[in-house]
């Protein structure tokens, strides 16, 4: 493996400037032969333009460019690309230059006649130390975005934890809200064991069968016993579906706790839940008293079928008010047609006459008559013209809107 092949630096680019054609072409030769990518330039101003066209990795520069300076190009070649390596040539020793070469950012500094081994060995570090930047570049980049990563995770903790907390306030708000809920509304909840048939229930739930409020459970059959023999028989029935088949329940109860007290209905739900391997495990459900729902709906009944009998009323009065306007608008059409027949047979009357002497009074106006004469007769035409629209006004007063 040859030297210029040691780093895996894509490409491994080179720039080589210098005023001498001759080693130019010599030095362009032995890096191309070594496996690196190569490009010349013989000046200052194209070296500048080929690397702006090559972006070379590392640029080989003479310090005299005829006469221009190889250090002016290296400042050039840096501001064009900051990271760009530049190695310095000169056949001329001068520590003053040296210095001012490496003070403008030169890698390395390299005297003519340039040995090969040596130029290979900077080469390999400049192209060594590439790779080790832009390794450390990535790695400031993985290190970014895991970073970025680590800070978007924490976000989304920091979040869960504010929505873990706040949710589980929020629990016990509502939790609190129920109890408050089922206390004012009289909701009750109630538990029954599949297996071993016993029934849970909540205070409100007591209270609403009529019973006294337990801490413990209590048998399905004692409970059943407060209930009137036909719910008696529907709830067993009920509760027994909903075990063997599952899904849900959902029955009214009308109840009367004592023989003198007012009925009383009870709305009761339940829904069965089973155990892992599909066993039943428990129902529960909720009890409400609804009462005054029924009352209402009985209320809404009632006030549906008096304003239905309203609405039959006063559809058949204004059916008859109706009937009444029909015949008025024919009576009105039949007299505003007899009006119309009157009017125009009057205006034929009138005008036909007053036509006949303003056309009398146009042709006499035509012949060779006195002036007084003359006079007389436009004072006529003009007083038959008045008298025409006077008509024809009075006539359009006279008729129905629309018509004339």
């Amino acid at each position: 493996m040859s030297a210029g092949q040691k780093v895996g630096v894509s490409g491994r680019r080179v720039l080589v400037v210098d005023d001498d054609r001759e080693l130019l072409e010599t030095l362009v030769d032995i890096l191309d032969h070594e496996g690196y990518t190569v490009t010349s330039a013989f000046g200052r101003q194209s070296g500048l333009e080929e690397a702006k066209r090559f972006a070379p990795h590392v640029a080989v520069l003479d310090i005299r460019l005829g006469v221009d300076s190889g250090i002016d190009l290296l400042e050039d070649l840096r501001r064009l690309n900051p990271q760009l390596i530049c190695l310095m040539m000169t056949g001329y020793t001068s520590i003053d230059t040296a210095m001012e070469a490496i003070h403008k950012g030169a890698y390395d500094y390299l005297q003519k006649p340039v040995e090969m081994r040596y130029l290979f060995s900077v080469l390999d570090r400049c192209f060594e130390k590439i790779k080790l930047r832009d390794q450390s570049e990535a790695a400031h980049r993985a290190v970014a975005s895991q970073n970025e990563e680590l800070e978007d995770l924490n976000r989304k903790l920091v979040a869960e934890a504010h929505r873990a907390a706040t949710a589980l306030s929020e629990l016990t708000r509502s939790q609190e809200r129920l109890r408050r809920a089922q206390r004012v509304g009289r909701i009750g909840t109630w538990e029954v064991d599949a297996e071993t048939l016993t029934v849970w229930g909540s205070s409100e739930a007591y209270e609403l069968f009529g019973l006294e409020s337990r801490d413990d459970s209590m048998a399905l059959d004692e409970l059943l016993d407060h209930f009137q023999p036909l719910e008696r028989v529907a709830t067993q029935e009920a509760l027994h579906n909903l075990v063997i088949e599952g899904g849900t329940v959902d029955f009214e109860y009308r109840v009367r706790r004592h023989p003198d007290s007012p009925e009383m209905w009870l709305d009761i739900k339940g829904e069965l839940r089973r155990t892992v391997d599909g066993r039943a495990a428990t129902v529960l459900g909720t009890i409400r008293n609804i009462t005054e729902r029924k009352r209402a709906e009985v209320a809404l009944k009632e006030l549906n079928a008096q304003l239905e009998e309203r609405v039959a009323r006063r559809t058949a009065a204004l059916e008859a008010a109706n009937q009444q306007l029909r015949q008025a608008k024919a009576a009105a059409d039949s007299g505003a047609r007899q009006t119309q027949e009157v009017a125009d047979d009057l205006g034929r009357k009138i005008r036909t006459p007053l036509d006949a002497l303003i056309a009398g009074l146009d042709r006499s106006l035509g012949e060779s008559l006195p002036s007084t004469v003359a006079a007389r007769i436009k004072e006529a035409r003009t007083s038959a013209d008045i008298l025409r629209q006077v008509v024809a006004k009075t006539l359009a007063s006279r008729l129905p809107p629309g018509r004339g």
